[in-house]
């Protein structure tokens, strides 16, 4: 069908629409549009002016003729492309007009649940089917506010909305705003450029996100993954290294290096090099007025040292939130969860420090998820952490590699390890145990230097033989009898006797902490670990059982040929 059909066939019913303007004449148009399988661009001003008029004039437009309309611009864009800044801003604006209360603009609008699905599928398309000659202005100073409003209107239908498939068209909208899916293709000028931008809006947006993600279940594991996946790209986008070593010197070297960096060495102003671009006279799309009240009515935020050190100490806290998703219950979110603690290390090992060790915990404890394809995505996400942390020392001059973090992460769960145990959470417990195990597994032969230390070893031994506690209250044996007709029968014992423990009834965890002391019995000194087991058993007579437990487990891991 070349264009003067599509034109023809659009034509009469285009005329119908600003004639009647009536719900039926819209949707004529609509089904006309679905036919179409060619290009609109040429026509796309003709045929959204009669609509746009309608939402401009029409005071109070009915649910069904507004939704009608939306549809229209929907279909229209999906066909065009966006070459023209005035025709953008004159969509975009009347797509968040729809969406927002008209009394109080920091509320969503009383509208249906399809036009607001419907008005930010438009908003998605409108943003990605634009020319770069357009984002370029969209992302500018000049455009932020009506960028910041639309991002916090996304946001609250994020948050508040509780139908499923509009809440993920709404992050979906959210990650198009930020360029998600071209992002990569963008030359480094433009990405930074976006980054820029976006961090003006990051502490809103990774709080909004941080209370959806962590939301109760009953959600749906779809929006919670696309949560963890929109987080870990706008932290990726503004916080990710070699942005912010542009404007940040002795990155990731802690706050005392760079303070003594910048007595000796001065700091660049880094707002002598920045020309604010004011709008031309001749351009029609003078959205501030005047210009001198530019910076006055534009929030720019100044990517400083101070401000970095604030917003990741920030965004640590949210980590620790989010880290505690490696419970949830569908597989799929905890492979999302994967996904978003290797993006946080390969990106922001250097500005995030204080997250990273938390994600490596993540990661090594998914490792022996009961999921094959979340193990071995956590097994290859694994692999990348340990090159950029080995990438990460050289740029900051520290020794602390994976394994001195795992080391680390093995001191901290083994005193973590009792405590979660009293709380008898079966969860939390396998949690913790597994994430010990990885520890442990991803060592290897270095376990030998870590039992070296007296400390490091009687914690590790205490935790294991707590976590072991025996449940004795079991009477079962001693009420069994023999026959009195045949004195040699064998007590019918049942096979849990002597395998109950007092603090959890998992099978998965007693099989974990077994692994445990299995691996430390096989790539550790087995003499100096079973010397201080027999002090371990000395000392306490409240877990001798457990300790001659624990004892028998390394040693069938040491003298194991595999």
């Amino acid at each position: 069908m070349d264009d003067g059909e599509i034109f023809t066939r659009l034509q009469a019913a285009s005329v119908r629409v600003a004639r009647e303007r009536s719900v039926e004449s819209v949707r004529e148009v609509r089904k006309e549009l679905e036919k179409v399988t060619g290009c609109l661009t040429h026509y796309k001003d003709y045929l959204l002016f009669p609509h746009i008029i309608i939402l401009k004039t029409t005071h109070k437009c009915s649910w069904e003729l507004q939704e009608e309309i939306v549809g229209v611009i929907h279909e229209v864009l999906y066909r065009s492309t966006i070459e023209d800044l005035i025709f953008f801003q004159e969509i975009f604006t009347q797509l968040f007009f729809i969406l927002t209360d008209k009394t109080d603009p920091q509320k969503v609008g009383n509208i249906s649940e399809d036009c607001k699905k419907t008005a930010l599928a438009s908003v998605s398309l409108l943003v990605q089917n634009s020319s770069d000659s357009v984002r370029e202005e969209v992302y500018a100073d000049a455009f932020r506010p009506q960028l910041g409003h639309a991002i916090y209107i996304t946001l609250k239908l994020i948050q508040e909305e509780k139908n499923r498939s509009l809440k993920l068209q709404a992050i979906e909208t959210l990650l198009s705003l930020g360029q998600k899916k071209s992002f990569e293709s963008l030359p480094k000028q433009q990405q930074d450029v976006l980054s820029t931008t976006y961090a003006n809006f990051l502490p809103g947006i990774l709080m909004a996100l941080t209370r959806v993600a962590t939301a109760d279940e009953k959600q749906g594991h779809k929006v919670t993954a696309l949560a963890l996946d929109a987080w870990s790209y706008f932290v990726m986008l503004v916080m990710r290294d070699n942005f912010l070593s542009k404007h940040v010197t002795a990155l990731g070297e802690g706050a005392t290096v760079a303070r003594l960096h910048k007595q000796l060495f001065g700091e660049k102003d880094q707002d002598s090099n920045k020309k604010t671009q004011l709008p031309s006279k001749d351009n029609k799309f003078m959205l501030l007025q005047p210009q001198e009240n530019l910076s006055s009515k534009t929030i720019n935020i100044e990517i400083t040292s101070e401000w970095v050190d604030k917003t990741a100490e920030r965004v640590s806290l949210l980590v620790q939130s989010l880290a505690k998703l490696v419970t949830y219950s569908h597989w799929r979110v905890r492979l999302s969860l994967v996904h978003w603690a290797q993006q946080l290390i390969c990106n922001c090992c250097r500005s995030l420090s204080g997250g990273v060790i938390l994600a490596v915990e993540v990661i090594v404890g998914l490792r022996s998820d009961d999921i094959v394809d979340v193990g071995t995505a956590a097994q290859d996400a694994l692999l990348a952490v340990t090159e950029a942390l080995e990438v990460r020392s050289q740029h900051t001059h520290s020794q602390q590699g994976l394994l001195e973090l795992l080391e680390e992460r093995v001191y901290a769960l083994s005193t973590q390890l009792p405590t979660i145990c009293r709380q008898q959470d079966g969860a939390k417990t396998l949690t913790c145990v597994r994430q010990l195990l990885g520890c442990l597994e991803v060592l290897g032969e270095r376990l030998t230097q870590v039992l070296s230390g007296p400390s490091h070893s009687h914690r590790l031994l205490h935790a294991l033989s707590f976590a072991l506690t025996l449940d004795t209250t079991d009477s079962d044996l001693l009420l069994e009898r023999t026959d009195a007709q045949d004195p040699f029968e064998l007590l019918s014992i049942k096979p849990s006797l002597g395998k109950c423990f007092k603090h959890f009834q998992d099978v998965r965890i007693s099989e974990a902490l077994g692994t445990t002391c299995h691996l430390i019995g096989y790539h550790s000194n087995l003499t100096l670990v079973v010397d201080l087991c027999l002090d371990c058993l000395q000392q306490s007579t409240y877990h001798q059982k457990e300790s001659l437990l624990m004892l028998t487990l390394i040693l069938q891991g040491g003298f194991s040929v595999t």
